[in-house]
């Protein structure tokens, strides 16, 4: 089943998840059936607005995306944007996410899109991630910028049911700026008992709280994951965790050079340290704009320098 906007108009179809009560609230619900399968989201914008959230107990949740169950799998997004889902007076607890999974095995894959602003600006609480994602196995996040994320996490891969979601996940030409900066938050949260992760050709800037890759929960490490060419600065929880898992290579700690940052325009500027800088075989044709990407001269983040 392929979701996607009819050609004939510009731009991305939008679905809204409008205000409502303290009850939970999804753009899209994927049920836990077994013709729940093998579905495309194309060129789709998912914005939430606030859920006026009660009680500070109560368990409003806005979402965009909710995968539900253990069996489904094979979901595809591309082209996508996620963005504003919050509560209001959620002062202890949030649950705000673009995409939320709970158990899905999986392959799912966010290719060329952009998730921003999610969880309420100013809220103490924690719960407000872009990807919420329990999933097993098949993970590719691939060209994403994720940016303003307020106190959570731009991508959670979460154990609560067991087991190592996340184990063989890449995560490649990411950006992933100004998230966790109110609260408890940052950039990547994983478990250290995941296998065979990929994070590569990334920039990861300007986060806050844990360390820009944050293993979460600790326990036994995994085997065979990776961290190669990346950019970092000024992640106030530093760089990444440390592990017997993992292997970091290529890594830089540099001012990224953002055309403008403040304006929340996340391309290159002549002169950046991700010019020309990434490991080609995690490296795709084109950048999320559309640019080509010259083979050997990929370079990190969401966006090839294009000179102007």
């Amino acid at each position: 089943m392929i979701w996607r906007r009819d050609p004939a108009f510009g731009g991305r179809a939008v679905i809204a998840n409008p205000d409502g009560s303290n009850a939970d609230k999804f753009g899209v619900v994927v049920a836990n059936t077994a013709h729940d399968n093998y579905m495309v989201f194309d060129r789709i914008r998912f914005t939430g607005e606030s859920v006026p959230k009660g009680r500070a107990g109560s368990n409003g949740a806005s979402i965009g995306v909710y995968l539900e169950g253990n069996n489904n799998h094979h979901f595809e997004f591309r082209n996508f944007e996620f963005d504003g889902f919050r509560q209001t007076n959620a002062a202890n607890f949030e649950s705000v996410e673009g995409v939320f999974q709970s158990g899905t095995s999986g392959p799912l894959s966010f290719v060329n899109g952009v998730f921003h602003d999610i969880a309420t600006p100013g809220s103490g609480a924690a719960g407000g991630h872009g990807v919420y994602l329990h999933g097993e196995r098949g993970i590719l996040l691939l060209n994403v910028l994720a940016y303003k994320m307020n106190h959570g996490f731009a991508f959670q891969f979460y154990s609560s049911a067991g087991g190592h979601p996340g184990s063989g996940a890449i995560v490649s030409h990411c950006t992933i700026v100004d998230n966790g900066f109110r609260a408890n938050g940052g950039t990547i949260i994983l478990p250290e008992a995941d296998s065979n992760v990929k994070i590569v050709n990334s920039i990861l800037a300007y986060n806050g709280s844990a360390a820009a890759i944050h293993f979460d929960p600790i326990g036994s490490p995994g085997s065979g994951n990776k961290g190669d060419h990346l950019v970092f600065y000024s992640n106030s929880g530093g760089k990444h965790d440390s592990s017997r898992g993992w292997t970091w290579t290529n890594e830089r700690t540099a001012y990224p050079l953002f055309l403008d940052r403040a304006g929340n325009d996340f391309r290159l500027r002549q002169g950046s340290p991700a010019i020309d800088y990434s490991n080609s075989a995690y490296s795709p044709a084109k950048d999320l704009n559309g640019n080509p990407r010259p083979p050997g001269g990929e370079d990190a983040g969401a966006f090839q320098f294009v000179p102007r």
